[in-house]
């Protein structure tokens, strides 16, 4: 019996990351693999360095605001190679708890915020920003009441639909045809 092949991504379930990740599995023809949400670049340079997982997937670049911060910071800390790269289509949503409710606050990834800037200053000038560790967290803590009912969350349509939120809208980001350059690497032998 083959080993289990751990890839350990930033993100969680429905991000855009496990996304990639599970591209990457297609792409590699990955058998018998385990993914291990890891939440931030952080985390999942730690878990390789650690020999925790085999191979880790960030997002190193988005096209509408540049370089991935957590990410270069993040990857400064190891030697490694990258095994392949993707550019994935990024599409926003906001969602929020249901349809009495009228959005005081935006809550997401500093990387989502950014993609999303014009546009939320437009729809909700006076919103407060919560910054969060992944856009997928939102749906969880909103749903789960760890933000307030007022609260409007950026994430993928599949985060939200999973947690039964209402979408407020689609294609949030300010510019058509935002992607995000993801790569999946290992630890240099």
């Amino acid at each position: 019996m083959r080993c289990k092949v751990k890839i350990g991504y930033q993100g969680i379930q429905y991000s855009n990351s496990e996304y990639a990740t599970k591209k990457f599995i297609k792409q590699m023809e990955f058998l018998n693999v385990e993914l291990v949400p890891l939440v931030n670049s952080k985390s999942v340079v730690e878990a390789l360095a650690n020999k925790e997982i085999n191979y880790g997937v960030i997002a190193i670049k988005n096209s509408t605001v540049g370089d991935v911060i957590e990410s270069v910071q993040a990857l400064q800390s190891i030697n490694y190679n990258i095994l392949s790269n993707l550019d994935l289509e990024i599409n926003h949503c906001l969602f929020k708890l249901n349809d009495d409710i009228k959005i005081k606050n935006i809550a997401s990834h500093v990387q989502a915020i950014k993609q999303c800037q014009n546009t939320l200053k437009v729809m909700f000038p006076d919103a407060e920003i919560i910054e969060l560790e992944d856009t997928a967290l939102g749906a969880i803590y909103l749903r789960e009441s760890k933000l307030s009912s007022d609260t409007g969350v950026i994430c993928s349509k599949e985060a939200g639909t999973s947690k039964e939120l209402t979408l407020v809208k689609e294609n949030m980001q300010d510019i058509k045809g935002n992607k995000t350059t993801f790569i999946i690497f290992k630890m240099e032998e």
